[in-house]
C-alpha cells in the first residue's frame, strides 16, 4: 500500500474519532460502524476501484435452467 493510501486511511480514521468525540460516543465499541464509515470513505475518494462499472445479464432466465446448469 503506499503510503499516501496510508495517510488517508490514517485520516478517515481520525475524522472518524474525531465524529464519534463529538456525538459522544465510544471510538472503539462499534467497529462495524468504524469499518462501514472508512469504506463508505474509500468508496467516495476511490470510485474506479470498487466493483464492476456495468453489471451482466444472464444468458438465460433463472426460471428455464435446470439444477445442473446453476
Amino acid at each position: 500500500m503506499e503510503s499516501a493510501n496510508k495517510a488517508e486511511l490514517l485520516k478517515y480514521l481520525k475524522e472518524h474519532k474525531v465524529t464519534c468525540d463529538f456525538n459522544e460516543m465510544d471510538f472503539e465499541q462499534d467497529l462495524s460502524a468504524m469499518y462501514t464509515e472508512i469504506g463508505r470513505r474509500l468508496v467516495i475518494d476511490y470510485f474506479d476501484g470498487f466493483g464492476p462499472t456495468s453489471s451482466t445479464q444472464p444468458e438465460k432466465p433463472l426460471n428455464e435452467k435446470d439444477s445442473e446448469e446453476y
